[in-house]
């Protein structure tokens, strides 16, 4: 009877514990996600992205985001200043052809989510946290960056023509 008991107990456990285990499912980037770059000057998208992304509304704990953007993939629309932005007077693309971001912590504000986390541009690491949205399946967010932190060029020269500050807006489709 005794042996009865510990085996039902047993299976009562392992069938309990199966329902409070969550898995977060980790999600794909589409293709056709934005990573866009706005000021008064200069503007412009980089068209390569990967990462992984494990999101979850329910179970902000186990999410996170690891992106990697490839600086190379830099268009301003004009060719020079594609070559100036990858050049070591900016984001010196050979020596750091990424741009990174990894989360560390998710909040829920409201409708929206806010994000922190560690971003990385050329020699750079910052935490920083900015608030997303996420709407059928896409992350959309706005946040601003202060080129000066980062080593990306400088205000002299005709540098000093580019905004300091530039505003980044994310569009990232996704399916599981």
């Amino acid at each position: 009877m005794k042996k009865q008991f510990t085996v039902i107990l047993f299976l009562a456990v392992l069938i309990l514990s199966a329902f409070t285990i969550v898995k977060t499912v980790p999600w794909n980037i589409d293709s056709d996600f934005q990573v866009k770059f706005i000021s008064e000057n200069p503007e412009g998208v980089f068209s390569s992205m990967t990462g992984d992304i494990s999101f979850e509304e329910t179970n902000l704990a186990r999410s996170f985001f690891n992106m990697k953007v490839d600086v190379k993939s830099i268009n301003t629309g004009q060719g020079m200043l594609n070559i100036q932005a990858a050049s070591d007077q900016w984001f010196d693309a050979e020596v750091y052809p990424h741009i990174l971001f990894k989360s560390r912590n998710f909040v829920k504000v409201g409708n929206e989510f806010e994000v922190t986390g560690m971003l990385t541009i050329k020699d750079v690491t910052k935490e920083i946290t900015f608030p997303f949205k996420f709407e059928n399946n896409v992350f959309t967010g706005v946040f601003e960056v202060d080129r000066l932190e980062y080593n990306v060029g400088t205000m002299e020269g005709t540098d000093k023509n580019a905004s300091q500050f530039l505003t980044i807006e994310l569009s990232i489709p996704v399916t599981k």
